[in-house]
């Protein structure tokens, strides 16, 4: 019997970086993710830079970086 929980967890973590609301490059790793966040907002100070944690659901379609 397959357990209920395992069937809706998300299939693959991803990270975002959002300028302003934005969303400005998807990546596998936070490292990633937050290196170009630093670089972001060290280019524009006046923006909101935010990186985020999102879960890719299968048949989802998103460019990874």
């Amino acid at each position: 019997m397959k357990s209920s929980i395992s069937t809706q967890l998300p299939s693959e973590e991803f990270f975002v970086v959002r300028v302003d609301g934005h969303l400005n490059s998807s990546h596998r790793r936070f490292v990633d993710a937050l290196r170009v966040g630093l670089q972001l907002r060290d280019q524009y100070p006046n923006h909101k830079v935010k990186v985020l944690s999102a879960f890719k659901q299968p048949g989802d379609k998103i460019d990874l970086h």
